[in-house]
């Protein structure tokens, strides 16, 4: 049972590739050559599962694959590049007008590059929230979220920008810290304070 089901995963699989690469000719072209090539060379999908296999397999993706290094990039799809001025109480409240989002209506991506990190703190108890003050381009200021992925985030800017300057933005002092990212605006209440807030979703 459990062969079959690993069996059946190597087709889906192949399918999942096509459906990831967005229907780009150039990738589903190289995707159905490899099928092509697993049905000529390996007759039966679960072959590959074999471990006198894994080279041949290895061995054929290697031949047939035509990735340049820009290929490998993450490419992130986004709706528009918004500065953080724009963003007001309205244009946030116009946002859950179109709500609820999913499939046929996802959800808004915004961007906005060269946001300078004025300070930054961790939060939670476990110390997976980064809250931040950033400055864009324009010095518009604004309180910036960061939920989950704390540990990548903070990695990153380790090792981007170095210790010493990531410890001088948690102490509220000036530094060299930068970053783009993806974000989606909010409002947020707290102690009956009402405050805009961006939650950053990927940044590099």
């Amino acid at each position: 049972m459990i062969a079959e089901r690993r069996y059946e995963e190597v087709p889906i699989f192949l399918k999942y590739l096509k459906y990831e690469c967005g229907g780009e000719e150039k990738y589903v072209k190289k995707i159905e050559k490899l099928e092509s090539y697993l049905s000529e060379g390996l007759p039966r999908y679960q072959d590959i599962l074999e471990e006198k296999n894994i080279d041949l397999f290895r061995k054929m993706l290697n031949e047939n694959c035509n990735l340049t290094e820009e290929d490998l990039y993450l490419k992130v799809w986004i709706d528009i590049a918004l500065p953080l001025e724009y963003i007001t109480m309205d244009f946030v409240n116009q946002l859950e007008v179109i709500k609820p989002y999913g499939k046929g209506n996802e959800k808004p991506v915004f961007a906005e590059k060269n946001l300078k990190i004025i300070s930054l703190q961790i939060l939670g108890k476990s110390g997976n929230v980064i809250k931040m003050v950033v400055e864009n381009q324009n010095h518009y200021r604004m309180t910036a979220v960061k939920f989950n992925s704390a540990v990548d985030f903070m990695a990153f800017l380790s090792e981007k920008f170095g210790e010493e300057e990531v410890n001088k933005a948690l102490q509220g002092q000036k530094n060299n810290l930068e970053i783009m990212a993806t974000y989606y605006p909010e409002i947020n209440e707290y102690n009956g304070r009402i405050n805009l807030q961006i939650i950053i979703d990927r940044f590099c």
